[in-house]
């Protein structure tokens, strides 16, 4: 999925409540069917800049947000 939009166009509001992060002031947001209430396992958000561990490729910083538990 990707999102586009100019500064303030609430691409980081809807980020954050498809990701669950965030609560609806009204109304309800529906992902493949499924009211999104919360967080959940199966989305998720990769942060950018400065949440990325620098000493990791993007795609290892991708990698270790969804390697499963020991």
């Amino acid at each position: 999925m990707v999102i586009l939009g100019h500064s303030g166009c609430g691409k980081s509001t809807i980020t954050n409540i498809l990701a669950g992060l965030a609560q609806t002031t009204s109304g309800v947001v529906t992902m493949d069917g499924a009211e999104i209430s919360g967080p959940s396992l199966d989305r998720g958000v990769v942060f950018q800049n400065y949440a990325l561990l620098p000493w990791l490729t993007a795609l290892g910083n991708v990698r270790f947000g969804v390697r499963p538990p020991s």
